[in-house]
């Protein structure tokens, strides 16, 4: 009797072929679904992280935008070969607390490239004018476009900027963006050529 039931559990002892295949099969289809899961979040961290990325972008074109308007005394017409107008603007910036005799104007549009906003502040005496500051925002726009809220430019105390902006997907339209700032430094006399 003894050695029927060892005999008996030996021979149950382990699993058969068929459920080492079965095991083998559900672990594999795991892995396949946890691996799967993970790839989609990854996309989906790397869609939300340029989702955010454009948000910035446009964010630090506004704060640029704002600030240079907020800091400038009067829109001009125009400096040396820089015209206000849809798609450049002209700005008179208030003299540097060293030298009061010096002009300073930031100018707005895509003047490196036409695709990207660049601020660009010129200064100097007479005509003679060179690059004080120059930056080129990061982030691509399909268009630029500045409104102003009076008829003579000169006269505008406040400015729009319209930007549209691709979003990343091709079939999706491009967003639209309008910001509006108004000029704080008190206007001097106009030096605008």
């Amino acid at each position: 009797m003894r050695g029927e039931a060892a005999q008996l559990r030996r021979n149950a002892a382990g699993m058969t072929l068929l459920e080492v295949l079965g095991y083998v099969a559900l672990i594999g289809v795991l892995i396949n679904l946890g691996a799967g899961l993970f790839v989609t979040c990854l996309r989906l961290n790397a869609y939300g992280t340029d989702a955010l990325d454009r948000i910035r972008e446009i964010e630090y074109v506004r704060e640029g935008f704002m600030q240079t308007i907020h800091e400038a005394s009067a829109v001009c017409a125009g400096v040396a070969a820089y015209r206000t107008g849809p798609n450049q603007l002209v700005l008179e910036l208030p003299a540097a607390p060293e030298d009061a005799r010096v002009e300073r104007y930031a100018i707005l549009g895509p003047i490196r490239t036409d695709s990207r906003l660049t601020k660009l502040v010129i200064r100097g005496k007479q005509g003679e004018f060179e690059a004080e500051y120059c930056e080129t925002y990061p982030r691509e726009l399909d268009t630029i476009t500045f409104d102003y809220d009076a008829e003579n430019i000169e006269n505008a105390r406040l400015v729009t900027i319209e930007v549209t902006a691709k979003t990343g997907e091709a079939r999706r339209l491009p967003a639209r963006y309008a910001f509006s700032a108004a000029l704080r430094s008190i206007p001097g006399p106009s030096r605008g050529i």
